[in-house]
């Protein structure tokens, strides 16, 4: 239960929040809101309006895109060996999931889908990734990396699907 309030809690710092009163519950100083509250009404504003919700999220990284990139450069460099061991990790599944009976044409398909994909990224200035319809590594379901199991997406599609097995309507 949270303030009738949520995100608008101003009560005094040392004071708790009328929606936990026996614990002590973290504010921010800036504007000293009850950061609990502020989570449920954010939640509730990200899905009643998740269209805005990701043009406020690209809007926003657009406008500190720099800033990112510099910081995941950063972050690459300093644990190299984390980024290294977490791409053989990768492309050890990849070659887990790639059946045996495979046949030359099969793989010259599969190139040809990441080719498209540079392709098209090149083409239309934004990125795009190879895609597997059935994830490798999925909860329910793993698929294997075949030619009929790849597809070429935008890659904020991509990262939106994430490792889950979307049905495709027939």
């Amino acid at each position: 239960m949270h303030c009738e309030t949520a995100g608008n809690c101003l009560e005094i710092e040392k004071r708790p929040c009328r929606a936990q009163p026996r614990s002590s519950v973290k504010r921010r100083t800036k504007d000293r809101v009850c950061t609990e509250c502020d989570k449920v009404y954010q939640n509730g504003v990200r899905k009643a309006n998740p269209e805005e919700h990701y043009a406020k999220k690209k809007q926003s990284y657009e406008r500190t895109k720099e800033h990112h990139l510099a910081q995941k450069k950063l972050y690459r460099q300093a644990n190299k060996g984390k980024i290294t061991a977490l791409n053989a990790h990768r492309k050890m599944v990849v070659k887990q999931r790639t059946p045996a009976w495979l046949l030359p044409d099969d793989i010259w398909m599969i190139k040809e889908v990441y080719e498209l994909a540079a392709l098209r990224t090149g083409m239309f200035g934004f990125s795009w990734d190879v895609d597997h319809i059935v994830p490798l590594q999925g909860k329910i379901v793993s698929g294997l990396h075949v030619p009929s199991n790849l597809r070429v997406i935008p890659t904020v599609d991509n990262i939106r699907k994430k490792n889950k097995f979307e049905a495709l309507d027939a």
